[in-house]
């Protein structure tokens, strides 16, 4: 996995009950256009808020994700793996 800009930063990483919870911030307080190079198997991303609750799926192309953050905002991103239940 890979995200750019380098002022796009991955602050945890945690298991989730069907899924894997991936939460990233704006570090340097500017707009960014973040791109997220997603691991392989990874089936559907969806945005959620910081208490995991669901606000919506996010469309990914090839393994990427394209996300608009502001300045110094927090997204929290949940990854649906081929392996986890449904």
């Amino acid at each position: 996995m890979a995200i750019e800009p380098a002022h796009v930063v991955v602050s945890a990483v945690r298991p989730a009950v069907d899924a894997l919870e991936l939460r990233i911030y704006e570090a340097e307080g500017r707009p960014a256009a973040a791109e997220v190079e997603l691991p392989s198997g990874v089936m559907g991303v969806a945005e959620t808020n910081l208490l995991g609750n669901p606000l919506g799926p996010l469309p990914m192309k090839n393994g990427r994700l394209r996300l608009s953050l502001r300045p110094f905002e927090i997204k929290t991103l949940r990854l649906r793996n081929m392996r986890c239940k449904r």
